[in-house]
């Protein structure tokens, strides 16, 4: 399968645009990604090989990614991360090479040239350990500009039938990112380390207490940077449009949990012991919502003209009061990050997260209730919390959380570039 990258002209955002490279596994990879999600490794390919032959596999790719050319090659062959759910004014997520063509040098044009310093932020890469991929002023993944010369070339060169999907780069980081960051805590919280600091390894700091009334400590990681504004109170229906438009996955995160402004920022969970607070990039971490940036998005969104969201950059953490332990604390971040994304329901209400199979009531063989998941990203966080006797470990270099081999020793890490860093003999 062929990644590329391509920029909307209007909104700004990046996709990821993924093309089948084989007119055989063409019928069988859209089933596989729009209809079969619970039954992955039941669609083959021209070989007769699953096309998605292991979910511990695709995360261990993709929470391990060290570079945003390694994240998009993960994607390799994987299903939609929501289906074909979309904002309102984004691009369809299922398309075929001839519909795409012209929207990149036709009249309907509308993709222009990737914005490698945009591309960067919105490929901001969460980790334990900071990466030299979140260092950088623009992202080396730009070199997959679908308008680029060798990368026009080989599309235009593809079957005009070909299927195309369409998803936001954003999508995928918030997905990506609150998977590694949920990793990442389950690997110490099955091996804690030995001073319990849980939170510590997995890359969470504790934060000042300044402009806040609570006692309690807070602990955050930061996982992504924002494409809306760090206001999302009082919407209107353009703000709602604007929302799912820029930043469609995180907008049904705060649909879900009910974001609400307040001191820290905006709560993910029932308790508000788990929430999620804006940093403006360059200054501390003081949690401050700036009105007027909320302002400058309306004034642009009721026309949805191209919007300079980077005036102002804001870094969302991912942030938890601790009241107990840091281990206790880590597991409700978990219990937060697995309701959170098996809740998820689209914009009309239709459930994105797992669902009760009822058939599994009339199934003779069955020791309980069975699951349908209605999503890549349900899909995923079952396989992370659910996996059936197969080790999770911390990588002892970078400490991000993977699945180990089912036979054989723990790994101390998680690529053998971790290992030589490690040892300095990289």
């Amino acid at each position: 399968m062929a990644v590329f990258i391509a920029r909307d002209g209007t909104l700004g955002i990046h996709y990821f645009v993924r093309v089948s490279d084989s007119l055989a596994e063409a019928d069988a990879w859209s089933v596989n990604a729009v209809d079969h999600i619970n039954n992955l490794a039941t669609v083959k390919n021209v070989k007769g090989n699953p096309m998605f032959p292991s979910m511990f596999d695709f995360i261990n790719k993709l929470t391990t990614a060290k570079s945003h050319k390694q994240l998009a090659t993960a994607l390799d062959n994987a299903p939609l991360l929501l289906g074909e759910n979309r904002g309102p004014y984004q691009l369809d997520r299922v398309m075929r090479v001839e519909e795409l063509l012209p929207l990149i040098d036709g009249e309907d044009r509308c993709i222009v040239p990737v914005d490698a310093k945009g591309l960067a932020r919105e490929m901001f890469l969460a980790s334990p350990k900071p990466l030299r991929a979140n260092r950088g002023y623009s992202s080396p993944a730009a070199s997959l500009d679908v308008m680029r010369g060798n990368n026009a070339a080989s599309l235009k060169s593809m079957s005009a039938g070909m299927p195309v999907f369409i998803e936001p780069v954003a999508d995928w980081m918030t997905f990506r990112n609150t998977l590694a960051i949920g990793a990442a805590l389950l690997a110490n919280i099955e091996n804690p380390p030995e001073d319990g600091r849980v939170l510590d390894v997995c890359g969470f700091e504790l934060q000042s207490s300044a402009g806040r009334d609570e006692d309690e400590p807070v602990f955050s990681i930061p996982f992504k940077c924002s494409l809306l504004p760090p206001s999302l109170g009082g919407r209107g229906e353009p703000e709602v449009k604007l929302d799912r438009d820029l930043d469609y996955m995180y907008s049904l995160y705060g649909d879900a949990f009910h974001f609400f402004i307040a001191p820290l920022g905006l709560g993910i969970s029932d308790d508000g012991m788990v929430f999620v607070a804006g940093e403006q990039a360059g200054t501390r971490t003081d949690y401050l919502v700036e009105d007027a940036y909320l302002r400058r998005y309306c004034a642009s969104c009721h026309e949805l003209k191209p919007i300079d969201r980077y005036r102002v950059v804001w870094r969302l953490h991912l942030c938890a009061k601790q009241h107990a332990s840091q281990l206790d604390t880590a597991k409700e971040i978990v219990i937060a990050l697995w309701r959170l994304n098996q809740n998820l329901k689209n914009a009309d209400g239709t459930l994105l997260g797992r669902a009760e199979a009822y058939e599994s009531l009339f199934n003779a063989e069955a020791k309980s209730m069975a699951y349908d998941h209605r999503s890549l990203v349900s899909m995923a966080w079952e396989a992370l919390c659910f996996h059936g006797g197969r080790r999770l470990t911390a990588c002892r270099h970078c400490g991000c959380g993977s699945f180990d081999p089912v036979r054989g020793r723990p790994r101390e890490y998680c690529s053998a570039s971790c290992g030589m860093q490690d040892r300095g003999t990289a």
